[in-house]
């Protein structure tokens, strides 16, 4: 992230550094626009599972799968979005990738509620508890992926840490 200017971002996607300037005056709000297009691809992914006509461990395999896919297919977004040293001291970009965890949050623990409403799912722990406990297994997944440079196929890990996540959660 230390490479992450202005200079070199302008250099990267072929404008002017002034051009960049123009539209936003500093490097936090280059990150608030990256931050917002992600929570808009997050919230219309979501709200595609959401739709689907299946069953509450389909759509976790669907998010899985959309989730892993996503990183696998922008690993630079790896180092924005699971980087705490990136918004530590702005309370702005703290506020933002705060909304899009709750919004994943949000949807992973609708389709816990789903679960077990049809009888797939464990009762005996709250839905948001397990909500939080897939989120940060997909984390993990996924920052260990970044942190080896992307040696490993992700993708390829989706059936495995589904697997994982069922075995938790099913009844």
């Amino acid at each position: 992230i230390q490479e992450f200017t202005v200079k070199n971002l302008s250099k990267k996607i072929g404008f002017v550094e002034a051009a960049l300037y123009r539209h936003f005056p500093s490097k936090s709000d280059i990150l608030i626009a990256v931050f917002s297009f992600l929570e808009a691809k997050v919230l219309e992914r979501y709200n595609l599972i959401s739709k689907n006509d299946c069953s509450a461990t389909e759509k976790l395999y669907d998010t899985i799968q959309s989730y892993i896919e996503y990183f696998s297919d922008n690993p630079a977004l790896v180092i924005v979005h699971l980087n705490d040293g990136i918004y530590k001291n702005e309370p702005i970009l703290q506020k933002k990738i705060l909304s899009i965890m709750d919004d994943t949050k949000n949807h992973f623990e609708q389709i816990v509620v789903e679960g077990k409403e049809q009888g797939l799912f464990r009762l005996d722990l709250q839905s948001s508890d397990l909500a939080i406990m897939i989120m940060g297994l997909m984390r993990i997944t996924i920052t260990r992926w970044s942190l080896q440079n992307d040696a490993t196929d992700l993708k390829a890990q989706k059936d495995s840490v589904f697997q994982l996540i069922l075995t938790l959660i099913k009844i």
